[in-house]
């Protein structure tokens, strides 16, 4: 699936399908996080997620930047997971901590 990411005047960072269809938002990790910690709660990097061949950067994004980006929806793991709380968007894990 191609998809393209877009990034709008406010620095919201989304990834689009061929519709034009959001899929889901994106986010650059900040100084306090790192990679490793990102990973284990769930979050994928972008380039994990998608093909770098299947990207393309949109309005507002440097493809340089690709790279640097994670997806916003993480996998919820452990015990109890219902199917419905499959994606969980990364204020809702920071309030789970």
């Amino acid at each position: 699936m191609r998809v393209a990411v877009c990034m709008n005047e406010a620095g919201v960072i989304w990834i689009e399908n061929v519709q034009g269809d959001i899929l889901t938002e994106c986010f650059f990790k900040t100084d306090e996080e790192t990679e490793d910690e990102l990973q284990r709660m769930g979050y994928q990097r972008l380039l994990t997620a998608y093909p770098a061949a299947h990207i393309a950067a949109g309005t507002g994004i440097d493809p340089a930047d690709l790279d640097e980006l994670f997806l916003e929806a993480c996998m919820r793991r452990g015990p109890g997971r219902q199917d419905h709380q499959r994606i969980v968007p990364r204020a809702a894990v920071r309030e789970m901590r």
